[in-house]
Order: structure tokens, then C-alpha cells, then sequence
């Protein structure tokens, strides 16, 4: 309960209150009128419970980031570097040394628009900060994020996948046989089995199993964080059925080549595991140029997949989503919401999904 009363020694009025935590609080105004109108606001902010400690509103963005920094510690080390790499460069520099209370919607615009960077860059730095304003919502320092009402800055459209022909992938595998068998099945596994290409790096020979014609995939290969755990369901990986021609082209590859030391599926012309900067360089360029299939990119071949996946052999979300790996549902939504949207192109005679269990 809030009340007023004039300080015996001062003459101030003085509003002595409770916050929600219970703990008695006091502020002094030099006119009875200003008490009552805070008096009145204080007690409808608890009440609603919209209520601003005072003592945190003066906490520092530094602070704050600091803060929501420890909340994403679970995340890849390269989405934390991303994070330290914006607030050092971008926001810290700006508002570092802000309490969060004294920022105003317009100095965050302004600052926006002010920054020498691209839009894809300035939106990135306005969604963090946006998420370190929020925390000082949540935490009672802020009844609202100044940063909500600011204005996205426009970003080029990110590419689409693209989903190829039958013909056109089979155009690819053939490409890919051409110019370099040995890494050919990693071509293959994308076109095939809808791996990501750090998932093919990342295989051992011993994730392949051609008695049972199923493929472990355990780990993905980050070129930031080297060897983690493969994106799935708590990490778990996954184990999906190998079509007759994919177990047959890898039955072809264990028997041909030798195995590395370190057990690698795949390996360097000079030994090692491949690395992709240098095989989408030096070989991904001539399969492309080889398959004259126009702009295509190797995640092209896993796109194309789950369009097939979707719209000729009638697979559910949920039979997907096991099958590629998505650990959010909504991605596979979002990617069938944008199959479905699109006009395919005519398929050739057989689709190459048929034989996928």
C-alpha cells in the first residue's frame, strides 16, 4: 500500500510504497500535487503488474548484454563469436555505457540509419539489441522495448532453393562421376539422401551400413568448430534408409578406395578429410560447368529432394522432417509452404526418390 506524508525535517512530500518483491521504497517531491500524481502511477503499475524497479532502469546496455550473452552460451560457438562480433563492433559503441532506461525509440532509429553497414548487417544489430532490450523488459527494468517500433532496415531476398529436374540431377551425378569418382558419392548422398554437405564430411566408414542398407549420421563438420554433433533431435543423429543405387555407389567407393587412419568416408587427394572451401573450388565448379544444369548450389540437391519427398511420393511433415533432420518442425512447413507455392518443373520418366524406404 502507497501513502503520502510531508518529511518532518525536509518539508518534502514523500510517497512510501512497496514494490512487488515487498521490499519498502521512498521518493520525495517538492509539491504535494507531483507525490500524489506518482503515488497514483506506482500503485496502477503494481496492480498491473507493470511496475520498473527504479535501480534497475539504471543498469548499463553493457550490463545487460553481458546478461543475455549468458543465456546463449548453449548455442555453436560460432553464433556466440556472431554475437560478440556485433555488440563490440556495432552496439556497445553506441550505447554500451546507456543506462537502458535513458534510450529512446528515436536515438535507436537514428542509430540505425546512421550505421556505415548493409541492411542485412544493420537489421542483425537491431535484432540484438532489441533481445538485450527485451531481457531488461522481462527483468522489471523497462516497461516496454524502445527497439520494438523501429523499423527493419530491408535486406537483399535470400535465395531460394532450387528444385531440379530429374534429368538435371542426373546430369549433376554424372558430372560428378567425371570429374572426380572419389568424391563423387558425397554428390550423390546430397542428391540422394538429402544430406547437408558437413553431414558428408563428417561421415566415417563405419556409418555405413550395406548389410541393413542404412547410414548413421551422427556429426556435422563446421568450419569454424571442426567435428559436433549433427543437427537433430537432442543431437542423437540420425539413421536413414539408403535407396538401391546410393548403397550400390557406395558399395563401389568402400571397395575402391583405402581407408584413412582416422576412418574418413571421404578424403583429400592428399590424404585428410576433404575440406569444402577447396572442393566446392576446385571441384563443385567443373561439376557445375560439366551439368550446364545454370546457378545451382550443393544444398540445391537436398532442397530438390524434399520437394520430391513432398509432391511425388507424398511424404508427411513429420516423415520428412526424420528423414532430413529439420530439429524444428516449422522449417519443414516453412519449406513445403514454399514447394507447394512454386511451380515445379515436369518431371522426367521415374522420379529418383522411388526406391527411398
Amino acid at each position: 500500500m502507497a501513502f503520502v506524508r510531508r518529511h518532518p525535517k525536509s518539508g518534502r512530500w514523500q510517497v512510501r510504497y512497496r514494490d512487488p518483491t515487498g521490499r519498502e521504497r521512498s521518493r520525495t517531491f517538492k509539491r504535494r500535487v507531483d507525490a500524489e500524481r506518482f503515488m497514483a502511477t506506482v500503485s496502477a503499475d503494481i496492480i498491473r503488474g507493470e511496475y520498473v524497479d527504479p535501480r534497475l532502469g539504471r543498469t548499463t546496455v553493457s550490463e545487460f548484454s553481458e546478461m543475455w550473452t549468458a543465456t546463449r552460451l548453449h548455442l555453436a560457438q560460432s553464433t556466440k563469436d556472431q554475437d560478440r562480433h556485433y555488440l563490440n563492433s556495432l552496439i556497445l559503441p553506441a550505447f554500451g555505457d546507456r543506462s537502458v532506461a535513458s534510450i529512446r525509440q528515436s536515438e535507436i532509429a537514428a542509430w540505425v540509419s546512421q550505421l556505415d553497414a548493409a541492411s542485412a548487417t544493420k537489421a542483425k544489430a537491431l535484432q540484438k539489441l532489441a533481445a538485450i532490450l527485451r531481457l531488461s523488459v522481462a527483468d522489471g527494468a523497462l516497461k516496454g522495448n524502445p527497439a520494438d517500433g523501429v523499423q527493419r532496415p530491408s535486406a537483399k531476398p535470400t535465395r531460394e532453393g532450387k528444385a531440379m529436374s530429374d534429368s538435371e540431377v542426373s546430369r549433376i551425378l554424372e558430372a560428378s562421376e567425371r570429374v572426380d569418382p572419389n568424391t563423387a558419392p558425397m554428390v550423390w548422398l546430397m542428391a540422394r539422401a538429402g544430406l547437408r554437405i558437413g553431414e558428408v564430411l563428417a561421415l566415417k566408414r563405419t556409418d555405413v551400413d550395406l548389410v541393413q542398407r542404412m547410414l548413421h549420421v551422427r556429426a556435422s563438420m563446421s568450419r569454424r568448430e571442426g567435428i559436433r554433433p549433427v543437427k537433430g533431435r537432442e543431437g542423437r543423429g540420425r539413421t536413414i534408409p539408403l535407396s538401391n543405387d546410393l548403397a550400390e555407389r557406395l558399395r563401389t567407393h568402400l571397395t575402391r578406395t583405402v581407408a584413412s587412419i582416422d576412418g574418413w568416408l571421404f578424403t583429400a587427394p592428399k590424404g585428410g578429410r576433404v575440406r569444402y572451401n577447396n572442393w566446392r573450388a576446385r571441384t563443385w565448379t567443373r561439376i557445375e560447368e560439366r551439368a550446364s544444369v545454370g546457378d545451382i548450389n550443393p544444398h540445391d540437391l537436398r532442397h530438390t529432394l524434399i520437394t520430391r519427398l513432398f509432391v511425388v511420393d507424398g511424404w508427411s511433415v513429420p516423415q520428412v522432417q526424420a528423414f532430413v533432420g529439420h530439429v524444428d518442425p516449422t522449417l519443414t512447413l516453412r519449406t513445403y509452404t514454399h514447394v507447394m507455392s512454386d511451380a515445379l518443373p515436369e518431371p522426367s520418366s521415374g522420379h529418383f526418390a522411388d526406391t527411398l524406404g
